[in-house]
């Protein structure tokens, strides 16, 4: 069975916060929601660009386990771009966090080290889908980078456009990952 989440009928800031599908309060920056969240919440984000401009911090911390993370309306309307060259979009440092989802994902950057870079030391894996990763950086960039994820992550659904030197996916000190 997979939650439908339906989003409030009056005007929000652009990043929502849900706990056991039911929603709780919104955000201006997905850093704000994250810190607000406890395992297990969703965190939906509305259109735009989430840039320094836009008052979001790089790397966006994912620190909360089973957290789930989307779009509103997708990847080509929802976009995570660090303004550094040496930024990551994510920084993912707990178990079984997803990021995007079918029709759910984001446009994300990567300013240098990596759109999404995962350390998960003996935790489970991560589900990453239908996102569009871009580098922005001036060096070489990853769109995912995982390191030390024992018990796999998911990958799926997910395209690079990457026009500067770089790697699509890499996987160090990893098992079971399914790409």
């Amino acid at each position: 069975d997979a939650n439908i989440i339906t989003l409030p009928d009056v005007a929000l800031d652009p990043v929502w916060l849900y706990s056991d599908d039911i929603f709780v309060v919104d955000y201006d920056t997905i850093q704000e929601a994250i810190d607000a969240a406890t395992a297990g919440d969703t965190i939906i984000v509305g259109s735009g660009t989430y840039n320094a401009a836009s008052g979001e911090t790089f790397p966006i911390e994912v620190n909360k386990a089973n957290l789930t993370i989307q779009s509103a309306l997708g990847a080509a309307t929802t976009i995570i771009a660090p303004t550094s060259a040496d930024q990551s979009s994510f920084e993912v440092t707990a178990a079984g966090v997803t990021i995007g989802g079918s029709g759910t994902g984001f446009t994300i950057g990567s300013g240098g080290r990596a759109g999404i870079y995962a350390d998960v030391t003996g935790g489970d894996g991560i589900t990453v889908q239908g996102n569009i990763f871009k580098s922005y950086g001036n060096g070489e960039s990853r769109g995912m980078w995982f390191e030390k994820l024992w018990n796999g992550a998911l990958i799926t659904g997910n395209s690079f456009t990457t026009p500067r030197v770089g790697t699509g996916i890499m996987v160090v000190n990893a098992d079971g990952a399914t790409i």
